[in-house]
């Protein structure tokens, strides 16, 4: 929100508050996906994650369907590292050109020895 009011740019957040998880048939949180396709017969690793990637599709097209809708570009985007590939490629498949600044990004954390200030910046 601070980059957003700092550049004077609209600022929302897109992913789907509880309600509109349950109205858009999309699962609460990554867990409960992860958990009701194990508590199935018969399921694999391999089939735990084609179960999660299918929830993320369906997450990340929220995502898109506010995007589109907020239509000012360009935008700024940040998810979770498990959603840059699918989230990148759909946008591109929409005609969203997609410059990726960082798949996984981590804070560096410096601590300053005459203080007890720490802080954080992109490594």
């Amino acid at each position: 929100m601070r980059v957003a009011r700092a550049l004077k740019l609209p600022h929302r957040f897109s992913d789907p508050n509880t309600e509109e998880r349950k109205r858009l048939g999309l699962a609460l949180d990554h867990n409960s996906v992860e958990v009701g396709a194990w508590l199935k017969k018969g399921s694999t690793p391999e089939i735990i994650a084609a179960e999660v990637a299918v929830e993320h599709r369906k997450r990340e097209k929220a995502w898109l369907e506010r995007l589109q809708a907020l239509d000012t570009w360009p935008a700024l985007f940040l998810c979770g590292a498990n959603h840059t590939t699918g989230f990148a490629a759909m946008l591109e498949r929409h005609g969203v050109h997609v410059a990726v600044a960082a798949e996984d990004w981590e804070p560096a954390i410096i601590e300053c020895t005459q203080t007890t200030s720490t802080i954080l910046r992109p490594t």
